[in-house]
């Protein structure tokens, strides 16, 4: 049995149109649907939260502590073990203008997980292979999602030179607000992703 575990943000959860503050059932979000699409030798273990960051960003813990993706990685992979395959889908949230992250520091931020899973290597008794999946293109709004499109393609670019396995979704269907993935993206995103872990496990 291989285990996976899936640390990510709103689109790992499930969130729906950003207006009706819902959760899409398991079997809607990609994540939920990565068992189905790999067969009974593979165990899934989803742990997404709205609006979680890569980083350890101060104006992000100010609006939720939670939002630190940081502050409970360790707690949430040691409770997952034994784990084969980390996939790390996180990076979205830091692009926010707000933030002022630069893709340099986004990338180290992405990085740090696989740092600190291997500092942890006596604990969990192995080092797992790491899965990057890399922030898609989503519609900046003012007042809602504001983003650099440039700095998120600098951010991909960065990473696929840095880390040897990743997925690019690029462009994937989104809801109206432009952000959170509709249900046909998370079909096509669980396709994509699945197809990346039976090429590495």
């Amino acid at each position: 049995m291989k285990r996976i575990l899936i640390y990510g943000d709103s689109n790992v959860w499930g969130s729906t149109e950003y207006d009706e503050h819902g959760r899409l059932e398991t079997d809607q979000r990609w994540a939920g649907m990565l068992p189905g699409l790999l067969g009974d030798e593979y165990e899934v273990v989803a742990e997404g939260y709205p609006g979680r960051c890569a980083g350890s960003i101060q104006d992000a813990r100010e609006q939720d502590k939670d939002y630190d993706g940081r502050e409970h990685y360790e707690v949430i992979f040691k409770s997952a073990t034994p784990v084969d395959l980390v996939i790390i889908a996180l990076g979205t949230n830091d692009l926010k203008r707000g933030y002022d992250r630069t893709p340099e520091m986004i990338a180290e931020d992405l990085q740090w997980y696989e740092g600190r899973t291997r500092y942890m290597g006596d604990y969990n008794g192995k080092m797992p292979r790491f899965l990057y999946v890399l922030p898609p293109r989503v519609e900046s709004q003012v007042g809602w999602f504001e983003m650099e499109e440039g700095a998120r393609e600098r951010l991909v670019a960065l990473m696929k030179d840095k880390v040897s396995d990743w997925v690019d979704l690029d462009a994937v269907e989104l809801t109206a607000d432009g952000v959170h993935f509709a249900v046909a993206g998370h079909s096509d995103v669980a396709r994509r992703v699945a197809d990346k872990v039976r090429e590495m496990l």
